[in-house]
């Protein structure tokens, strides 16, 4: 019989690990060298969680012009995290890291050396941030195992102002590939001149290539942008369109067949089926958790917890914070990041490294 937790089969720890909350799970891995080897090697938690265990939350607080660079992580697989109090505390998981400086070079009008990362989404326990504005660099991280790559910037054509619409994140499961999927319009000539033209057009990036590549598909709407609520399932991107053009309400991209599609909108809930108690102002959907609530963001800095069975609503505000960035719902994975991502030929650095300045 095993006298310590230590001493456990490795197949009865990868299962008590593979329930407990993450920053516990996190923690777990500094008490010994056992445990730290079991949660790299074993294939049960290289990819949690289980069906049973709900996610937990990403969130990166600032304006999406100045976002901070300390990414938090709000354990909302604890249900009861909802049910205690109204205040939701935040203990940070890491901080942004620094590009490298090869990287500025590449960018001709970027001014200062000042991080603008925003977080995008998350895919199989990989987070991805892309910068807004006129740099538009990106990476992919993996803050468990404290590893990003950086990711190959794409090449404006010369005679064209290119104006990046939005970027993201993706896995083709029959390809066991990642890719990037970026939307942007080309400006040719000036608006007050004949002969000025705008059109819209998709590049996909796979990860581990050294290029992007156009796609003949282009997008269905030109409304899709950073700011449109998105969706990943089953290897798609979906989108809720702000301005519904025709039949077109939830757009979708498949990132196998790197093909647009569209979704007709679900039929009316009916008057007597409405929310209780409409709430004014942006509102957006995050998760579901195991009890069948509802996580949502209202007015971009408060967590809603809805009840779909008695129609209530709950609000947890964070303390100390004006405005949130961004929120993503969050599945980790001990896989090493270039395990995770399946190349080789990437440069893996480390996120804490990096941050502090060190590299």
């Amino acid at each position: 019989m095993a006298q310590s937790l230590p001493e456990l089969p490795p197949d009865i720890l990868s299962e008590i690990f593979s329930r407990l909350p993450i920053k516990t799970l996190f923690a777990c891995r500094s008490v010994c060298k056992a445990f730290l080897n079991l949660t790299f090697s074993n294939p049960p938690l290289n990819f949690l969680r289980s069906s049973d265990t709900a996610q937990s939350l990403i969130i990166q607080f600032g304006e999406m012009n100045k976002p901070t660079t300390l990414i938090h992580l709000v354990d909302s697989e604890l249900d009861t995290s909802f049910e205690s109090g109204e205040i939701v505390l935040l203990k940070p998981m890491f901080q942004i890291p620094k590009y490298p400086v090869k990287y500025f070079k590449k960018c001709r009008l970027y001014a200062g050396d000042e991080n603008k990362f925003v977080l995008v989404n998350s895919c199989n326990g990989l987070l991805y941030f892309a910068e807004r504005g006129v740099c538009e660099r990106s990476f992919v991280c993996n803050p468990i195992t404290d590893e990003y790559v950086t990711l190959v910037e794409f090449n404006e054509q010369n005679n064209q102002r290119q104006l990046t619409m939005g970027s993201w994140f993706g896995f083709s499961p029959a390809e066991n590939q990642y890719k990037v999927l970026r939307l942007f319009s080309t400006l040719t000539g000036k608006p007050w001149q004949i002969g000025f033209r705008q059109e819209f057009w998709a590049q996909v990036h796979v990860v581990g290539s050294d290029s992007w590549r156009y796609l003949e598909d282009k997008p269905l709407s030109e409304y899709l942008s950073w700011d449109t609520c998105s969706v990943f399932l089953n290897g798609t991107v979906n989108w809720l369109c702000k301005y519904p053009e025709l039949s077109k309400f939830i757009i979708f991209f498949d990132f196998q067949k790197e093909k647009f599609g569209e979704i007709l909108p679900p039929p009316s809930f009916g008057i007597d089926q409405r929310l209780s108690e409409p709430l004014r102002g942006p509102l957006r959907p995050l998760q579901m958790l195991r009890d069948g609530k509802i996580l949502l963001i209202w007015l971009e800095r408060v967590l809603v917890c809805y009840d779909p069975k008695n129609k209530k609503f709950r609000f947890f505000e964070f303390l100390g914070v004006e405005s949130l960035a961004k929120a993503v719902p969050y599945t980790p994975t001990f896989l090493r990041l270039k395990d995770a991502l399946m190349v080789d030929n990437v440069t893996v650095q480390n996120i804490t490294s990096s941050a502090s300045g060190s590299d």
